[in-house]
């Protein structure tokens, strides 16, 4: 029997607890699944996923979370989730996330949580709505990507994706899930040296990643990712936020974390140190600690 990752472990408890349900909007039928708690509930918390992710992602730390009702949906055009027959922007991201929510119809206490991409999507909600709900954000986009890190890697990227766009739907496809893609996506991201954990998230990836409508709403999104940042919006979010950022993060660098996070009027800052864009998966039980006792602080 192969061995098995502690993430793996949590991915798997969650499945177990698992049930798809669908959210009528108006951009679309969503997905999404709902991990009812299985031990003393403290309440529900609903994920934002981030680019090109699906709710399989989400599932380590929900498995983590065994004291919250979760709601996962997949991001219009991303998963099973059919894609918005308007621009995938941040805008329309946005109050789509609003339609959701408010479709769930959720009593009690209620916490928002964010991945990368899934943090400026919430972000756009919270300041287009004054939605007051508190934010857990797991490696926020802080700052404009282009100017990253890994800036060059990100104009490359922009570059293959307005290709993969322009050609036929097929080749598009093949462009963007090839192999080589999905092997640098693995290797940029995880910075960790656990063979047995960089392997499954291999696997994650290449069963995943190109889970997505067709070439063109992916431009969208890459588009979308890029347009805007947290900096942009976090002086007008005025509910505690929990703040995880990682310190090896490949996305926006550790600097402008730090730069960012003292303008949010109610924040709680946390380091991963040694950590890449994926603490979930990285040290996913420690995530899920920082997210409970932010929760039982602000209650």
């Amino acid at each position: 029997m192969s061995e098995i990752s502690v993430t793996e472990r949590f991915a798997n408890s969650a499945i177990a607890r698992s049930k798809q349900i669908e959210v009528a909007t108006t951009f679309g039928k969503t997905p999404a699944w709902v991990y009812p708690a299985t031990e003393p509930k403290l309440g529900s918390i609903i994920f934002v996923h981030g680019y090109r992710g699906t709710h399989e992602g989400v599932e380590p730390i929900v498995g983590a979370l065994p004291q919250f009702d979760c709601y996962v949906p997949e991001l219009p055009g991303f998963g099973h989730a059919e894609p918005m027959p308007v621009e995938h922007n941040l805008t329309n991201y946005s109050k789509w996330l609003g339609e959701f929510i408010k479709a769930l119809k959720l009593s009690g206490d209620v916490t928002y949580f964010g991945h990368s991409f899934g943090t400026i999507v919430l972000g756009k909600f919270i300041v287009n709505t004054g939605d007051k709900t508190r934010l857990a954000l797991l490696n926020p986009v802080s700052a404009w990507p282009m100017r990253g890190p890994r800036k060059i890697m990100t104009k490359v990227s922009l570059i293959w994706y307005r290709l993969a766009a322009r050609v036929p739907a097929g080749i598009g496809r093949w462009m963007l899930g090839h192999p080589i893609v999905i092997w640098l996506v693995t290797n940029m991201l995880y910075k960790g040296k656990d063979p047995v954990l960089k392997d499954w998230i291999h696997r994650q990836h290449k069963a995943h990643f190109s889970k997505f409508a067709n070439a063109k709403m992916a431009e969208e999104s890459f588009d979308a990712s890029n347009a805007e940042n947290m900096s942009e919006y976090s002086k007008r979010i005025d509910q505690p936020v929990l703040l995880i950022c990682a310190d090896r993060d490949d996305i926006t660098s550790i600097e402008n974390q730090r730069r960012v996070a003292p303008t949010y009027k109610n924040a709680t800052y946390v380091e991963m140190l040694g950590t890449g864009h994926l603490p979930h998966y990285e040290h996913v039980a420690t995530v899920a600690q920082h997210v409970r006792e932010f929760v039982k602080i602000n209650l």
